[in-house]
């Protein structure tokens, strides 16, 4: 015989299906449910002065406005939180536009003036051979190639040979 659970309000009254119960009996049970069951709420209790003290304060000028106006806990966190962004992320835009400035600045006439005057002569001889690396009059100091080291080939370990005609 399954038992029959009825669940009012949170809690269950278990009944065996072969009982009889009455209306009477199941309202009693109900409302000694309900009185059982303890409600937890979220506000804090006060008392009537504290209520009036509460009331007086900012917090509570603003959970009262809170109730009627939606704007007040929805609508002005978001602003405030886009313009204290805006102000938090003000000196990373500050360095982003330094540097776009630094890139594309223009010469005034003496910084021209100056690039015209101190100009190097043009030479394709020259420059096809500093390219190349075999002209090394237009470095500072000296490099000399690396030409003591020859190429030796290194014999591989047989497990390393490649296999073209192995046997099928």
């Amino acid at each position: 015989m399954s038992p029959i659970v009825l669940a009012l309000t949170g809690l269950c009254l278990s009944v065996s299906s072969t009982d009889a119960v009455s209306s009477a009996e199941f309202e009693k049970a109900a409302r000694v449910t309900v009185a059982v069951m303890v409600n937890f709420s979220s506000k804090p209790f006060r008392g009537k002065r504290e209520q009036e003290a509460y009331d007086k304060t900012f917090a509570g000028r603003y959970q009262k406005l809170l109730r009627k106006n939606h704007f007040l806990y929805f609508g002005l966190p978001f602003m405030l939180s886009i313009v204290a962004g805006s102000i938090y992320l003000q000196k990373f835009t500050a360095v982003k536009w330094e540097r776009y400035d630094e890139r594309h600045r223009q010469l005034n006439e003496e910084e021209m003036l100056n690039m015209v005057e101190n100009k190097r002569p043009v030479d394709k001889r020259d420059d096809y051979y500093r390219l190349q690396g075999l002209l090394t009059d237009h470095l500072e100091k000296e490099v000399k190639p690396n030409d003591d080291y020859e190429i030796v080939r290194v014999s591989r370990r047989p497990e390393d040979e490649p296999v073209w005609d192995a046997p099928k």
